[in-house]
């Protein structure tokens, strides 16, 4: 049987990771404490031209411990931040699991809109959950 030593990877280490492994201008933002990861939330954007002014914002949590406490507010403040100085972005979409309105009310509070729900979305194990999709508009009307 084979041995191998795990290593912790340095901070430079995981962004040129995380670099090698997504497009142009994807990233992730997350916040820490005491050394460890608290939330997170990921951006990317598809690469063909006629859909590359549109965001993504996935995978955003926040620790059990965390919630409630504006952790994932200023994160996703900071997240916004790098997003909106993306080069021809003009749209952020999303979707959410309805039955979390803790962050339906994020979302809404930062500006995101409802513009479709889907019905059965997620199966998880015998049971369906609907999602709803958001937008965040950057330039223009809804």
């Amino acid at each position: 049987m084979a041995s191998h030593t795990t290593t912790a990877m340095t901070i430079d280490q995981t962004r040129a990771r995380l670099r090698a492994n997504s497009a142009d201008g994807d990233f992730i933002v997350g916040a820490f404490t005491d050394g460890k990861l608290i939330a997170s939330a990921g951006f990317g954007r598809r690469p063909e031209a006629k859909r590359n002014h549109n965001g993504l914002l996935w995978g955003f949590y926040v620790t059990e411990p965390w919630r409630g406490k504006g952790v994932g507010k200023a994160l996703l403040q900071e997240w916004l931040r790098v997003a909106r100085a993306q080069p021809g972005l003009e749209r952020i979409t999303l979707t959410v699991n309805t039955r979390q309105t803790a962050a339906k009310r994020l979302y809404s509070s930062l500006g995101f809109q409802v513009f479709g729900h889907e019905k059965r979305a997620l199966k998880i194990g015998d049971t369906y959950v609907d999602e709803e999709h958001m937008v965040l508009r950057l330039t223009g009307q809804l």
